[in-house]
């Protein structure tokens, strides 16, 4: 049997049918859900709630809200939003409920990667359990949004596209996920790119050509297809600047180089008792991919070391990438399904010959395990803190003017929970972009600062530093702190009267 045979009996187990794939779907909405969607809005959360906003409202991504991640990072929070305005619930809920489906995608996709990667459905079991376990993804399912949940889904499904050898989709997935979080592309890519190397045919050297141009078209075609919304939109210059110049100009990041025990801090912070399956399942597919680089005998070998080939390339891109830019554990999405698959390879390797009843054994006891075990951890940390903020929020926006209006410095929640819009562009100011606005802004951060004082929001809010000290000389004196709530801080500009300031004073206190 010839290894075009081989590859295409391989991708032929992983197309029939298999209600695994719904059964864990509905495992991974199970799971999640009991955290319930009442969690804490962190501050890039309630900033993708308020991009949602803006785009449900009629603005492109970047118009109304500089962002220096992907457009889709705006477009699918808007899809929770124009739910939210359909059923009539808060916007925070509706988009939270868009992301819990999202990211409950992911584990059947890990599943059905896994089965057709490793030619077993114990395979693709035991990596959808390991999925389902990270902590820190599990907690962002409905709790967020947190911008890159979608990366980990999209970077499963690409990963399942080029092993399956859909090379046009897996260009169009791969550059959606790209639009999404732009540093999926070092993982996608690899791994497509090894995918087409073990592309089918009897003229390997055109069908790998073939294989090529149907993945770069893809993803030419996702990207024609947004500028030509955004040319529509006229806001290109938008686009490109918040997608490409500004990342390439002004941001800045530290990496894991030198700081190996504070960036396993800041992991382990957040995946808590699972950061351990992350690591043996990262260790497992690097010895199983450095495995698969001597050639094997067999119809399944060659199969199953093709696609293990092509998951070890996107660990290696993917952790290239996370080496020199690693900001907090989140960013760490971007691995998860491919750490995941480890534990597949492991499982594979055990699922034929005498081995076959004990990998299933071992299988059916990691998923009943992971349910149990997340749904545990989900119910042990859930809270209702957003409750609180949305009471705080209510405590101040009620008792001011319709027509109040409000700037925000690195507390974009008040805002989020109210509808009511920030009077500028500019919401958060780290990684380099203060240096962003100092450069082309007239006169820089001082103008902007001015700018800010001269426009006489009514409402100020801040996260836990207070007034940045380049906004400080210019505000100080025209805003007043009246009270917290859960993660910002509240300044009333001094025409609002006395009493208002008060009751709203009074009103924070009783929440605090």
């Amino acid at each position: 049997m010839n290894e075009q045979t081989d590859l295409a009996a391989g991708e032929e187990r992983a197309r029939r049918h298999d209600v695994f794939t719904f059964l864990w779907f509905l495992a991974a909405l199970g799971a999640y859900v009991v955290h319930g969607f009442d969690g804490e809005l962190t501050r890039d959360s309630s900033f993708y709630v308020y991009a949602g906003q803006e785009v449900a409202a009629g603005a492109a991504p970047y118009v109304e809200l500089m962002n220096r991640a992907g457009p889709l990072a705006h477009l699918l929070p808007a899809l929770g939003v124009l739910l939210a305005n359909a059923v009539d619930i808060a916007d925070v809920y509706g988009v939270r409920i868009v992301f819990w489906v999202i990211a409950a995608a992911t584990v059947p996709l890990v599943y059905r990667l896994a089965s057709a990667a490793f030619a077993s459905r114990n395979a693709g079991h035991v990596a959808a359990a390991a999925m389902l376990c990270f902590t820190g993804y599990a907690a962002f399912a409905t709790t967020g949004p947190q911008s890159k949940t979608p990366v980990a889904t999209f970077i499963a499904w690409s990963l399942l596209l080029s092993v399956r050898h859909r090379w046009l989709a897996a260009g169009i997935v791969t550059g959606l996920a790209t639009l999404t979080w732009q540093p999926v592309f070092f993982a996608a890519a690899p791994a497509a790119l090894v995918a087409c190397w073990f592309a089918p045919g009897e003229a390997r050297g055109r069908a790998r050509l073939k294989a090529l141009l149907l993945y770069g078209l893809g993803g030419v075609l996702t990207l024609v297809a947004t500028s030509a919304y955004f040319v529509a939109m006229r806001a290109f210059p938008e686009f490109l600047d918040g997608f490409l110049l500004a990342n390439a100009q002004y941001t800045e990041q530290s990496g894991i180089d030198g700081q190996w025990l504070a960036a396993w801090e800041l992991f382990t912070s957040g995946f808590t008792w699972s950061s351990w399956i992350f690591v043996v399942g990262f260790v497992l597919l690097t010895v199983f991919g450095l495995v698969a680089l001597v050639p094997r005998q067999g119809e399944d070998a060659r199969w199953v070391r093709a696609s293990t080939l092509v998951l070890f390339a996107g660990l290696v891109g993917g952790s290239i990438w996370s080496y020199s830019v690693f900001n907090g554990y989140a960013d760490a999405f971007l691995l998860l399904p491919i750490a995941a698959l480890g534990f597949g390879a492991l499982v594979g390797r055990l699922s034929h010959g005498w081995a076959a009843l004990p990998s299933a054994v071992l299988a059916g006891v990691c998923a009943v395990a992971a349910v149990g075990a997340t749904a545990w951890d989900q119910w042990r940390t859930r809270n209702d803190v957003l409750l609180t903020q949305q009471a705080a929020t209510d405590a101040v926006f009620s008792r001011l003017p319709a027509d109040a209006t409000a700037i925000t410095s690195q507390a974009p929640q008040p805002l989020a929970l109210s509808g009511v819009r920030n009077i500028s562009r500019y919401q958060l100011f780290t990684n380099g972009m203060d240096v962003y606005i100092d450069e082309n802004w007239p006169g820089g951060l001082e103008g902007y600062a001015q700018w800010i004082a001269d426009q006489d929001a009514t409402v100020l809010t801040t996260d836990h530093n207070g007034v940045p000290e380049w906004m400080r000389p210019a505000v100080r004196k025209e805003y007043v702190y009246v009270g917290r709530g859960p993660r910002f801080y509240i300044f009333l500009h001094e025409s609002v009267d006395r009493q208002t300031r008060a009751e709203i004073r009074d009103a924070l206190d009783r929440l605090s």
